[in-house]
């Protein structure tokens, strides 16, 4: 019995050792899994702000040199090799009209399997345990905060009501909730100074609390920033790190950005993420069009609200992209035809192409009749020196660039008239409409600065920039002015003067492959430099 005994206690301890190595091995996979899938994350990511033309090392600072876009530029190779023919499908194309790389189009396509299987195949593991290894050393910038056991004992990570114990016993999502109660509580109580460090937390112990994300933004960019006064202009500073002059009110603004970002990050397949950034943003808060069509294009590829592509058709307006509002808009009412939205905009969004059109066609003409004096002198030149071959040649060219400007004069002209036919059609039903007067108006200006009546023109988009504040008119009558004092000769008001100083610091910090405008018209001759005339960023155009 006593041998019994000890062989039935004997197998009992090595089924035990069993279920331990059992275990351990477990839970090395499930370790590895997680892994895998926290790298599979980041690629995906990756690939999102590669397509934006953003580097995922934006935010360089004084710890060890990232290795962000290296692993990535490795992970993209072993794709390319792997993955399957991928489609070249809408947007899979770079600026130069190159196909993107297969992950890039994989991740746009949402051909998340066949991505997963390349990332966990045995190519992709030394991979994986880069970016883990790189991750662990602070080297990645682009992963977003997470959430790791050593954190719990560094100065600063504890935070009232979140102990040790509930964040080892797996409770890090019930930690969560109890933190972003806390915010609530601050909010409430108008303690704005524990809003980030709170939400940093909330969101490092739960990657997947989307709410958080969300309304935490909402507070930055909205709610802290109501009762900030605006910076005057002269006393914001540039900013390196955004490329802007920033005031009080823009570094709360940014920091919405930053935690919407942290989120797509971590969720890269949350269309609100990216709305949010797009629209309640960058469109809303920081008039930046761009980006608000960037993110907003990102949000319309998962599954989304009836809202967003509205919102996306209104910053392609905002934004000069006229043609493509005017696509989006026209698809909307094929899909929703009662909507008072697209009966509104699709007029509107015609008629400032049409402008543009216009505008771009007279800009045209211009540099054509330029070239055309130009050529006209300089033949005249050859002919006094006795070279008539050469004088004749030049008087042909001169008189071709003539017939151009010509030609483009007409098509001005032709597409103005298309355009007001439009306002004058809108204000037929409603006269007060702000919309079309201000257009009706910025002609009226430009017409009396094609004939030299500069001074008439400034004083009536002066009174007209007031009249309709409702639209941005008063933003882009304001630079139109500063234009055609410059083109005239005027002197400027001294906040023209900020303003035009303002320009010159936005283009010197430009990026050389930031967006140009949209152009409708090709021109056949060169368009003058316009050097003193940048366009500030977020005016309407």
């Amino acid at each position: 019995m006593p041998s019994k005994g000890r062989g039935f206690r004997y197998s009992l301890l090595l089924v035990a050792a069993g279920l331990i190595a059992l275990g351990s091995v477990q839970g090395s996979r499930l370790t590895r899994m997680r892994e895998i899938e926290r790298f599979y994350r980041w690629a995906l990511t990756a690939a999102t702000f590669s397509t934006f033309g953003e580097s995922l090392e934006q935010e360089k600072g004084e710890g060890a040199e990232p290795m962000d876009d290296e692993l990535f530029a490795d992970v993209v190779a072993l794709a390319e090799t792997a993955l399957p023919d991928i489609e070249v499908g809408e947007g899979d194309r770079d600026a130069e009209g190159q196909a993107r790389p297969k992950l890039i189009r994989a991740a746009r396509q949402g051909r998340d399997q066949e991505i997963y299987d390349v990332l966990a195949s045995p190519e992709g593991v030394p991979l994986a345990e880069r970016f883990a290894e790189y991750a662990a050393e602070d080297r990645l910038l682009s992963v977003g905060t997470q959430f790791a056991a050593s954190q719990m004992y560094q100065k600063g990570s504890q935070s009232q009501g979140v102990g040790l114990t509930s964040l080892f016993f797996g409770f890090r999502k019930l930690a969560a909730n109890f933190l972003w109660m806390q915010v609530d509580a601050a909010w409430h109580s108008g303690q704005m100074h524990r809003f980030l460090p709170v939400m940093h937390t909330t969101v490092a112990l739960d990657p997947n609390f989307v709410d958080a994300y969300l309304l935490g933004a909402w507070h930055l960019a909205y709610n802290i920033t109501a009762q900030l006064s605006d910076t005057p202009e002269p006393q914001k500073v540039f900013s390196p790190k955004y490329q802007r002059r920033l005031g009080s009110k823009e570094v709360w603004y940014f920091h919405a950005v930053d935690f919407l970002k942290d989120g797509i990050r971590k969720n890269p397949r949350d269309f609100r993420l990216y709305s949010d950034l797009g629209y309640a943003v960058y469109e809303t808060k920081l008039l930046d069009h761009a980006n608000a069509v960037k993110y907003l294009k990102e949000a319309r590829r998962y599954k989304h609200d009836q809202w967003v592509p509205r919102m996306l058709c209104l910053s392609l307006w905002k934004n000069g992209q006229y043609d493509e509002a005017l696509e989006g808009w026209l698809e909307y009412q094929k899909q929703f035809p009662a909507s008072t939205q697209a009966a509104r905009f699709i007029p509107i969004n015609t008629a400032y192409l049409a402008e543009a059109k216009s505008d771009q066609a007279a800009e045209c003409a211009k540099a054509a009749r330029a070239a055309a004096a130009l050529l006209t002198a300089k033949a005249a030149d050859s002919l006094s020196s006795g070279d008539g071959t050469t004088a004749e040649k030049l008087r042909v060219e001169a008189e071709d660039a003539e017939k151009v400007a010509q030609q483009m004069d007409q098509m001005s002209a032709e597409e103005w008239e298309k355009a007001k036919a439009i306002y004058t059609e809108i204000l037929a039903k409603d006269s007060s409409d702000s919309l079309a007067n201000a257009r009706l108006s910025r002609r009226a200006g430009l017409e009396m600065a094609r004939q030299a009546r500069y001074h008439e023109a400034v004083a009536y988009l002066d009174v007209a920039r007031n009249q309709y504040l409702e639209t941005e008119s008063f933003y882009e009558f304001s630079d139109l002015m500063i234009d055609l004092k410059l083109e005239g000769g005027l002197p400027l008001a001294v906040t023209e003067q900020y303003a035009l100083e303002r320009r010159r610091e936005a283009a010197a910090y430009a990026r050389p492959d930031a967006p140009k405008a949209k152009r409708f018209v090709e021109c056949a001759y060169a368009l003058p430099e316009k050097a003193n005339a940048v366009a500030v960023p977020g005016a309407a155009h």
